[in-house]
């Protein structure tokens, strides 16, 4: 910590924390911040610091990575469409219609559980009048 600030460690966390919202541009007040840093020298080297810990962070963010390959297989014809390698369920298609199923079943379900329920009515009042 330099000799020309007196901030806590919790506060000089609370600070870089918010220099880094303002570089990402989500702080909350950008232009009270923007203000201090024009009056407050140790501010601005703060801000130095947190600067430099930006790149650690976007470097954390999105890391090198090798190209992917996204040649088709070489099992493939060349007819089949490149799509058919995905599941049913991996497919909207696919997933609307399982849902519309479900719902279905359990429409169903419900009808004939109704029923039966009616048919036992029917049967206790044909029995007991």
């Amino acid at each position: 910590m330099s000799h020309d600030d007196d901030w806590t460690p919790e506060e000089r966390e609370q600070l870089m924390q918010e220099l880094l919202e303002l570089h990402f541009g989500c702080h909350e007040d950008p232009q009270a911040l923007e203000a201090r840093l024009q009056r407050e020298p140790a501010l601005r080297k703060l801000q130095a610091d947190a600067l430099a810990q930006t790149e650690v962070l976007k470097q954390a963010v999105h890391p090198e990575l090798a190209p992917l390959d996204l040649q088709a297989d070489n099992n493939r014809t060349g007819t089949e469409p490149a799509s058919t390698g995905r599941r049913w369920w991996q497919r909207p298609v696919g997933r609307i219609t399982a849902v519309a199923a479900a719902g279905l079943l359990a429409t169903l379900t419900f009808l004939a559980y109704e029923r039966v329920a009616e048919w036992n009515i029917h049967e206790y009042r044909a029995e007991h009048l």
